[in-house]
């Protein structure tokens, strides 16, 4: 790759969504890491990183590389707005925390796939706002809400990203949170399960 266009960028993503991390999407990181000061690639850029390198793990992992992503996510996160999700899980990333590929889609609202722990049912969770369900797509269409966790029982992780997205003013991101590590009732047969056990690990 050498036009590093928005196209450019679009293609990357979509091969990183179609395929997962790739040798051509490790290779990509530096020249993403110098998008970070793009006024209009860097928000995109720097979560692509993130997800690169939460999907690659210790394999990938370049320190001084990540601290230099680390400093750019942190940079961009307080003014962003459609990739807030993807910046904040980013973060964790960079900062080799966790590597929870699954946890920008999930605050994002995009709908997550899980299966029922009980009778393992195909399951689809959404965590936007007071849409907030988990689904069994079928003739019937079952569905049942997902029960959020008082903000204040939050310890680690979850503490950390609500208290981020509060301080951000991001509504959205805090509802997202508290129905990530609330709980969800199997629209089946009934069985209760903690929906971050189910999407996170």
């Amino acid at each position: 790759m050498t036009d590093w266009s928005q196209e450019t960028l679009d293609e990357l993503w979509g091969d990183f969504i179609d395929g997962g991390a790739s040798p051509e999407s490790f290779a990509a990181l530096p020249k993403l890491a110098d998008l970070a000061n793009d006024p209009e690639l860097a928000e995109q850029a720097v979560s692509l990183a993130g997800a690169i390198i939460a999907a690659g793990g210790a394999e990938v992992r370049d320190e001084r590389l990540a601290a230099e992503l680390l400093a750019a996510a942190n940079r961009l996160l307080p003014a962003s707005d459609d990739y807030y999700a993807s910046l904040l899980a980013a973060q964790l990333a960079f900062e080799g925390v966790a590597y929870w590929p699954n946890l920008a889609e999930s605050l994002g609202s995009l709908p997550f796939d899980v299966l029922c722990p009980s009778c393992g049912t195909d399951i689809t969770l959404l965590f936007d706002l007071s849409l907030a369900k988990a689904s069994f797509i079928d003739e019937i269409g079952d569905t049942s809400p997902l029960q959020p966790v008082d903000p204040s029982a939050l310890t680690g992780i979850g503490r950390r990203l609500y208290d981020t997205a509060a301080s951000h003013a991001q509504e959205r991101v805090m509802r997202a949170v508290a129905h990530l590590f609330g709980q969800a009732t199997c629209p089946l047969c009934a069985a209760e399960f903690t929906v971050a056990g189910r999407v996170l690990f």
